[in-house]
């Protein structure tokens, strides 16, 4: 489901370049397309979702209304 909603909206998985530990990335973003944010560094969808899982993260993502666009999400602790 994730992988889904982030190519609707034609977006990647990255994360903050210096936010690696033992060269693992620890800050999980999503760099959408068109959205100029040049401070993230891309990396495999293998590698977020090791992240994601390994840090036993939950997806949450507001719905757009008909008609919007939205690229709203929270990644947050599953134990939150």
């Amino acid at each position: 489901m994730i992988r889904q909603w982030a190519d609707q909206r034609s977006a990647l998985p990255a994360t903050i370049p210096g936010a690696d530990a033992d060269d693992r990335p620890t800050v999980l973003r999503f760099d959408f397309e068109g959205g100029g944010d040049e401070d993230l560094r891309p990396i495999s969808w293998d590698d977020w979702f090791e992240v994601f899982d390994g840090r036993d993260l939950v997806f949450i993502y507001m719905e757009p209304s008909e008609g919007e666009e939205r690229n709203t999400y929270r990644l947050e602790s599953a134990e939150r």
